[in-house]
């Protein structure tokens, strides 16, 4: 378990490395202005690690390599819960408080920081078991478990979410909310204590292989077995009154279990009703996406209504509109990376050439958000005003330019490393060049109209390289690492 624990550190020594940098500047900041918040910073260093590092190598099924070992899968799933969590909180401790004292030793006449020291060092280990059990704790048992297996792993993932975002909104200033501070903890211990005792099971279910089969189908070589089974469906068929929606979906599934129990000999295939192909791959993406964003934009302004009282009149919306539009491009390119970039080895044969390839590819990003938009500022004319709706609606229209170059980037290199890193890099320096320019200008607020015209290049400038990149990279002819791991 050692040696796996040193082989993790081993190959992300890189990651590890500038996150401690950071985590050593941000205690030297701490030092010299202990009365800035620190919360949300925690959480980004926190964020790349733990867990997120070990996401990478499950893309690729390491789980099923390291099972090989003549290790047990408790070994190995507490191993890495060791390598994600406490050892991770304590290097970040220590270096938060060397970049503290060397700060202090370098200026004597400072007072040294010692409470904000602590709870900046009791921040980090709830964000690393938070995020274990966010992103790693569902595993087989919900899908194929018992309902006791099923309500828990369904209990503690959607808990870790809930704190992972919610916390990541509401505990600014944090010591100033010791109700909030204590909850946030205790939960945050609660979900530590779930990941080391569910270590072992998210292991054995990262690194099995189970297909799907009804109980009720019989195997060929069970002659008979079949026509009973059928037989007994037979009996839970719709009655005449039912709607036909329900009939339609009833003779569907009983066609799909003739041909699993070799009923259908000679290979028919019925073929859905209505349209397919670009169209209803851009339909069924965009309302999904959209309906998530929309979720995620009302628990946004749930919360900061809960907050309300706390902050300066019109500051509510002033915040809400960037966290809004960066939080749902954030959700599309890294907590659910676009789907359609691991599928252009198929769409690439498709007799559509590479610029309406591009345009497509473009649509799948862009459509969800520029909705999204109108209809919060919608909204938010309705509710706040005429000047409330602008200010959204330009932060919508500012987050499409990253959002272009994303897209970009996904087809260009890929969802691996390199894209993660680009899509960072672009998502986090999109949102800190305004604040930037506005500080390099002078200038409070940039017009309108320079913003619409930047957004403006940057989206023909995104198109033009991704049609470029389906041309020329050889990455839309790969096949990409499943994204879940060996999860269904």
């Amino acid at each position: 378990m050692k040696r796996l624990i040193l082989d993790h550190f081993r190959r992300w020594w890189w990651v590890l490395a500038l996150g401690g940098a950071l985590q050593f500047r941000f205690g030297w900041t701490i030092a010299k202005r202990p009365e800035d918040t620190f919360e949300f910073w925690v959480f980004l260093v926190a964020l790349w690690m733990g867990a997120n590092l070990l996401g990478f190598d499950l893309k690729h099924g390491v789980a099923r390599a390291v099972l090989s070992l003549p290790l047990t899968g408790r070994q190995v799933g507490r191993g890495w819960w060791l390598a994600t969590i406490p050892l991770p909180a304590l290097a970040l401790t220590a270096l938060l408080i060397s970049g503290a004292a060397t700060f202090h030793w370098l200026h004597p006449d400072t007072i040294f920081p010692t409470g904000r020291l602590t709870l900046g060092s009791l921040f980090a280990l709830p964000w690393l078991g938070t995020a274990f059990t966010a992103i790693y704790g569902m595993n087989n048992d919900v899908i194929f478990g018992n309902w006791r297996q099923r309500a828990s792993g369904f209990f503690f993932s959607v808990l870790s979410i809930i704190l992972l975002f919610g916390g990541m909104l509401t505990l600014q200033n944090s010591t100033r909310q010791p109700f909030k501070l204590a909850v946030y903890l205790g939960v945050g211990a609660l979900l530590i204590v779930a990941g080391w005792v569910r270590a072992e099971r998210f292991v054995l279910g990262r690194a099995s292989f189970r297909l799907v089969a009804p109980r009720y189908i019989a195997t060929r070589g069970q002659p008979g077995a079949a026509d009973e089974s059928l037989r007994r469906l037979e009996a839970f068929r719709p009655p005449a009154t039912a709607s036909r929606l329900r009939k339609r979906l009833f003779d569907t599934y009983l066609r799909w279990l003739e041909g699993m129990a070799g009923k259908n000999l000679r290979g028919e295939h019925h073929a859905p009703g209505g349209y397919g192909g670009i169209p209803f791959l851009i339909k069924t993406t965009f309302v999904r996406t959209f309906l998530i964003l929309m979720a995620m934009v009302a628990l946004i302004a749930l919360i900061m209504h809960w907050q309300r009282q706390t902050m300066p009149q019109g500051m509510d919306v002033t915040l809400f509109a960037p966290m809004a539009s960066f939080m749902s491009c954030f959700f599309i390119f890294i907590l659910q990376p676009m789907l359609v970039p691991r599928h252009l080895r198929l769409l690439r044969t498709l007799p559509i050439s590479a610029t309406r390839l591009a345009a497509v590819m473009m649509a799948f990003a862009l459509l969800p958000l520029i909705a999204s938009g109108a209809l919060v500022a919608g909204l938010a004319g309705l509710s706040w005003g005429t000047p409330a709706a602008l200010t959204i609606l330009k932060s919508y229209a500012f987050i499409l330019a990253p959002a272009a170059l994303c897209v970009f980037f996904a087809v260009w290199r890929g969802t691996g490393k390199q894209g993660y890193v680009l899509l960072l890099l672009t998502l986090f320096g999109f949102q800190m060049a305004p604040l930037w320019l506005q500080g390099m200008l002078l200038h409070p607020k940039i017009p309108e109209s320079q913003t619409g015209a930047f957004v403006v290049l940057c989206v023909l400038l995104a198109f033009l390289l991704t049609r470029r990149a389906l041309r020329h990279s050889s990455h839309a002819y790969r096949i990409p690492a499943s994204p879940s791991g060996g999860l269904p």
